[in-house]
């Protein structure tokens, strides 16, 4: 099952970047997006402190809604490829540690 489901990860995460670089988007805003929200989503789950979720939940809205509103749009592609990669780490090593 962790065979199938590196191989799915992978390849969606190639073909996102591979569909990024054929249309000429913005590798630092990916970058960014991606840096800003691959590791809440890996460790989203292991935050207990309620102050904790607080900030975590306002930098992401803030960093959200000035992407959009600075019309920096591939921020969304860098969010995209945290959730694709992010995702199954927390499911396969961080929720198994705790």
């Amino acid at each position: 099952m962790k065979f199938l489901i590196g191989i799915i990860t992978a390849l969606l995460f190639c073909l996102v970047i591979i569909w990024s670089v054929e249309h000429n988007y913005s590798f630092y805003e990916i970058m960014f997006g991606f840096i800003a929200f691959v590791f809440p989503v890996i460790f989203f789950s292991s935050i207990k402190s309620n102050a904790s979720i607080f900030i975590f939940l306002t930098f992401s809205i803030l960093a959200l809604y000035l992407s959009y509103r600075w019309s920096f749009y591939h921020v969304f592609i860098g969010l995209v490829l945290a959730v694709i990669l992010g995702w199954p780490i927390h499911f396969f090593k961080v929720r198994k540690i705790k």
